[in-house]
């Protein structure tokens, strides 16, 4: 038992978690790995993405709307964005 008093918050907090997982019905396991699959992660902030909106937001010279669109088609293609 003298472990449990070395144990920081979090690690009690994991413990607690770990214990409720293992008290599942396999259904209810089934059913909350299923909902953790479907459900969308966060969006992540993008610096390629912030990037071509500050570059959309300045004037550079010889830079347009058609070039700045091409550059967010490739970014979008290659996975950057």
């Amino acid at each position: 038992m003298g472990k449990k008093k070395n144990q920081t918050q979090e690690e009690r907090e994991v413990h607690q978690r770990a214990i409720a997982l293992r008290k599942m019905t396999d259904e209810q396991l089934v059913r909350a790995f299923e909902d953790a699959k479907s459900a969308k992660p966060p969006r992540k902030e993008n610096k390629v993405e912030r990037f071509i909106e500050a570059f959309e937001r300045a004037d550079v010279p010889n830079i347009g709307k058609i070039t700045i669109k091409k550059i967010k088609v490739f970014a979008e293609e290659n996975g950057f964005i």
